[in-house]
Parts: C-alpha cells; structure tokens; sequence
C-alpha cells in the first residue's frame, strides 16, 4: 500500500484519460502526488528495509554456523592462552578480589547506619522468613549448643566453688 510522504495516510489513485502520468491523491494532505516521485521513495524504503534484513540473517546464520564449527578450535585457543598467562590471570583475580573487598569494607563504614536500617526494614517485613530460618537453625544445632552451655556452665561454677572452698579454708 502506498502511503503519502507528508503525512503517512494511504494514497488513492487519481485517473484521467488525457494525462499519461498517474497521480495519487492523499485525502487528509489534500495534496496530489505524481506516481514516480511517490513510488520511487517506496521502492527505496523498501530496499533499504530489506537490505537491513538481510544483513541481520546473514549475521546470525553466519555467527551460528562459525560458532558450530570452531567450537573446538576456539576451546583451544582458550586453553592455549590460560595456560601461558595462568599466573598473570590468577594474580590479577587476586587484586581485583582485594582491592573489591577493601571497597567494600569503606563503604560499609561510611555507610554503617544505612546497611543497619535496611537489615532492619526487611527483618520487620519479612519476620515470618526470619523466624523459620532461625527455628531451623536451632533445631540443626541444638546438641552442639546444649554442650557449649553445659561446658560454660561446669566451668564457671567449679570454678567459683573450687575458689569459694578455698576461701572458706
């Protein structure tokens, strides 16, 4: 469908048996057309669109078919390069890792009573999640929290009543 270039509404074809050019009539323009003009923007549009497509099928048939066959060869290159460049690799995760964590660690100090409120905004709309996690963590360590008490408990009073006997005497 041809559509007018001012305003993009379709174009009506006016006819008349004594002119040799058609022209199109655009009914919100008010404007008439000449037919060449009109259908040579189109066909340029048009193969413009169409070029467009083109590259982009071309470019994903390409990318799928080179990815399918130098899977291997691209493994290899891969390796090839970790291993001649493992400990300049592993030494630059290393910084990026410390220098992240010393980041961090300012940040958080700059920023101490914010991270606290939001810890405490999200506790006080999610207590249901906080509650379960805890019981759950209770009742995994249950045994190893009984002995933990029981130890400070044995030591603190035959302490104190190995020094109050002692005291006595």
């Amino acid at each position: 469908m041809v559509r007018c270039p001012c305003c993009g509404y379709s174009l009506s074809v006016l006819s008349s048996k004594y002119v040799l050019d058609y022209k199109y009539w655009c009914c919100i323009c008010r404007k008439a057309h000449l037919q060449k003009k009109v259908d040579a923007v189109e066909f340029r549009e048009l193969n413009r669109r169409l070029r467009l497509e083109d590259r982009e099928r071309i470019n994903k048939d390409y990318r799928r078919v080179y990815r399918n066959e130098n899977v291997d060869k691209f493994r290899e290159n891969q390796k090839k390069y970790y291993s001649l460049n493992k400990n300049k690799v592993i030494e630059s995760r290393e910084k990026y890792r410390l220098k992240n964590l010393e980041r961090m660690r300012e940040y958080y100090t700059k920023n101490k009573e914010i991270f606290r409120q939001r810890q405490k905004e999200w506790c006080d709309k999610n207590r249901q999640k906080v509650r379960d996690r805890n019981n759950k963590w209770w009742s995994e360590h249950k045994h190893q929290i009984g002995l933990k008490r029981r130890k400070a408990y044995w030591k603190k009073n035959t302490l104190e009543s190995y020094l109050q006997r002692k005291q006595a005497l």
